[in-house]
């Protein structure tokens, strides 16, 4: 039988530590997985025979001094790889790609005293007030195996949430160089659903992890989806025109959306407002509506939408855009959906929604301009 070399054991375990706590390049995290089986393979091989869980008969040792031996070296190996290996999750900051690994969360539930935390949401990074609920109530999807590597870059989608109102992506990003701003600006993506391409509005986080990784976290505005449907995420970039980072995955609504349809509709100054609907959802909430203004003889004025509670508190807004603009006999026309924080329901008994336009009064300087006729309340029912 093949004996433990414990001081190639010992020094092994210290080079991978090491890189732990340095960024982890795609190449040497496949060389980490392997060496972790490798090690828990050249342990087990050596483990007294009563500890190894197998079927089989075995026969009983024909030196009770060699018997000794191999519990010595099992009682010795365990604790040293599981204080080396403890040191390094407790090494880890918020996140560790290797620890992270699906491989080397399996060798590592392996050894005796070790304790392998689950990883913590992306989204609990994100700005977004909403994600760091959902986040902290543990409703998003966690996705495994998900990972696609090419040449130096390894991206990985790793979760996801769909509030019935718009959907989330959480993503990472590793490279084996220090990843540069110019390098995440000059990321692309494109999104299908059920197999077709949609271009809905949505917008882009980028949170530093170390030096090496980056959180990417998406938000696409899409109202209208089914509870259940399948989401395809494309990530490119122009260093590598001829790639794709691809991810295919089934997606489940929380299911909790509820919408309330608006009429509200005034006229001011040559400029049309029409309130459509407000969508709530315990992680987000959006307000539709079309905007009509006359532009023949004035400039173009975006109407934007500031939303208090009874209290006067203002709802944080957190993006939007429009999805139509025309002109026809000098008049243009946009359909808008601005997106804000979650709405605390249980406490909230109406909004007031307070149209304004922000012109610009000289180049450093801008004044909001609330229309008064434009102003509108919302009775919210549970």
């Amino acid at each position: 039988m093949k004996r433990v070399n414990q001081d190639k054991l010992d020094q092994q375990l210290k080079e991978e530590l090491h890189r732990t706590q340095q960024a982890i390049p795609a190449v040497v995290q496949q060389r980490i997985d392997d060496t972790l089986s490798k090690l828990l393979e050249d342990t087990h091989e050596h483990a007294p025979a009563q500890s190894i869980p197998l079927p089989l008969p075995i026969a009983a040792p024909t030196s009770t001094r060699s018997t000794r031996r191999a519990n010595k070296i099992w009682l010795w190996t365990a604790p040293a790889a599981a204080i080396l290996l403890g040191a390094a999750i407790i090494s880890t900051a918020y996140y560790s790609p290797v620890i992270d690994s699906p491989v080397t969360k399996g060798a590592l539930k392996q050894i005796p005293g070790i304790l392998v935390s689950e990883t913590k949401s992306l989204f609990k990074m994100s700005n977004d007030l909403g994600l760091q609920i959902a986040a902290e109530q543990k409703v998003v999807e966690q996705l495994e195996d998900n990972t696609v590597i090419y040449d130096s870059i390894r991206m990985q989608v790793k979760e996801i949430l769909y509030d019935g109102n718009r959907l989330s992506i959480g993503a990472t990003l590793q490279y084996d160089e220090p990843v540069t701003r110019e390098m995440l600006d000059e990321i692309q993506e494109e999104l299908l659903i059920n197999g077709e391409f949609t271009h809905p509005g949505h917008s882009k986080e980028f949170k530093k992890i170390d030096e090496y990784t980056y959180a990417i976290i998406l938000n696409y505005r899409l109202p209208d989806l089914a509870n259940i449907f399948e989401a395809q995420i494309v990530f490119m970039h122009p260093a590598y025109p001829d790639h794709r980072w691809s991810f295919t995955f089934p997606v489940t609504s929380t299911n909790d959306k509820q919408v309330y349809p608006l009429s509200f509709s005034a006229v001011q100054q040559g400029m049309e407002f029409k309130a459509r609907e407000l969508i709530v959802t315990p992680y987000s909430s959006a307000l539709e509506f079309i905007y009509k203004q006359d532009v023949k003889n004035t400039e173009t004025l975006s109407l934007r939408i500031q939303i208090e509670d009874e209290q006067g508190q203002v709802l944080h807004w957190v993006g939007g855009g429009g999805s139509i603009d025309r002109t026809k006999n000098g008049v243009k026309e946009k359909r808008i959906r601005y997106a804000f924080n979650p709405i605390a329901k249980n406490s909230t008994k109406h909004l007031v929604i307070k149209p304004y336009i922000q012109p610009v009064i000289n180049k450093r300087e801008s004044k909001k301009q609330f229309i008064k006729e434009f102003e509108f309340t919302i009775p919210l029912t549970n």
